[in-house]
């Protein structure tokens, strides 16, 4: 039977189309690439899942050219086999699934390619994400009734961002982090160092030596760096903020 595969930005296959227009199979993903809902009246066995992957019926995993990528952490189980010359997370999908692609299983590309950097269309987007961030922002207090920005993201990321992974509590860490921005006169640089070592203790505190969880133990220390890398790269606002808070 052929059928013609329609696609989104990402080459996702979304539907299965006959030549006379009729949908014989359709679904829909999260950015992860799980499947929220599937429609499949003439039982189609359609593996594919996101680019360059597909689905393992023995597994559950997707196979993705390279190794294996599990869509419910939204990361690989198995390392880059090219090692750091990839990405500096060894068992990292990418970040930014909206943006970003991996079809290799070997190293990021950019989905939307040309067109993000088509005249205007930067601005629009960054307008766009404004609106919606500003949109998106709750207006209650968090759900253990302290104030948006108590947990592990500022007033603005903390309704999204983890305040823990994978059975550890990353909170401790986080609070030491923020108190750290509040000290008048701290560096920010060592600010930046502690997320990491304090969410690889919570790790070993809450994963380690327990039979059957090693995988998991380096998903979490995997985390830590990632924690590390955002408060890095995105913490300079948080950081300003808080030292002239403390003024």
């Amino acid at each position: 039977m052929a059928c013609r595969i329609c696609c989104d930005q990402h080459r996702l296959a979304l539907a299965l189309v006959k030549p006379h227009g009729s949908i014989v199979w359709r679904a829909e993903y999260d950015e992860w690439g799980n499947v929220l809902w599937e429609e499949n009246p003439e039982s189609l066995a359609q593996l594919i899942r996101l680019l360059g992957q597909q689905y393992d019926e023995e597994t559950g995993l997707y196979y993705n050219r390279h190794r294996y990528y599990n869509a419910l952490l939204g990361r690989y189980i198995t390392q880059d086999p090219i090692g750091w010359r990839g990405e500096w997370g060894l068992y990292t999908y990418p970040l930014n699934p909206l943006k970003y692609i991996d079809p290799l299983g070997l190293y990021i590309q950019n989905a939307l390619g040309p067109f993000v950097s088509s005249p205007g269309v930067q601005a629009e987007l960054t307008k766009s994400m404004a609106e919606y961030s500003e949109a998106a922002k709750p207006v209650s207090m968090r759900p253990d009734g302290t104030p948006w920005g108590y947990g592990c993201g500022d007033e603005k990321s903390d309704w999204y961002v983890p305040d823990g992974l994978f059975g550890a509590d990353f909170m401790p860490a986080c609070r030491t982090h923020d108190k750290c921005y509040g000290t008048l006169g701290s560096n920010k640089a060592y600010c930046d160092k502690q997320p990491r070592d304090n969410i690889v203790l919570a790790c070993n505190k809450s994963l380690k030596g327990i039979p059957g969880l090693g995988e998991t133990l380096s998903n979490c220390y995997a985390a830590a760096g990632i924690y590390q890398l955002t408060v890095e790269r995105l913490g300079k606002d948080a950081y300003d903020a808080a030292q002239q808070e403390a003024k």
